[in-house]
């Protein structure tokens, strides 16, 4: 895990599912403003975390086997802001499937994506 982690923990085990953890990286320049996540699903919204660079919020779930599972993350950073969706439970071959992990690193010039774990191989996946 990474220093500075705050996390939603779910109580729930996962019966017949995949149990899925998102992880939303702040890889901002060290002294830059704190970049806001506020991470939300038809049925739960996580809330609004700040981190200062070099921290990272992450939360779990299990996937909803009858149920589209889709989950959005919104990034604000100096005036920019991104909302993607960092989970979605249609997505063919989802890069999650592999690790049940996903990394999301916001960069100053977007969000970068990693399935890896620990997080080796970053891909561009948004602009802000």
């Amino acid at each position: 895990m990474f220093l500075g982690a705050q996390s939603f923990e779910s109580k729930k085990k996962c019966f017949f599912t995949t149990k899925y953890q998102i992880y939303v990286v702040n890889n901002l320049p060290p002294n830059s403003p704190v970049l806001s996540a506020h991470c939300r699903s038809k049925n739960d919204d996580l809330g609004t975390h700040t981190m200062a660079s070099g921290q990272t919020y992450n939360f779990n779930f299990c996937e909803n086997f009858f149920l589209t599972t889709l989950f959005t993350c919104n990034l604000r950073w100096r005036g920019k802001d991104k909302t993607f969706p960092a989970f979605n439970s249609k997505w063919i071959d989802s890069p999650c499937d592999m690790t049940g992990d996903c990394y999301w690193f916001a960069k100053e010039d977007g969000i970068y994506f990693s399935d890896q774990n620990p997080p080796k191989r970053l891909e561009k996946h948004y602009d802000w």
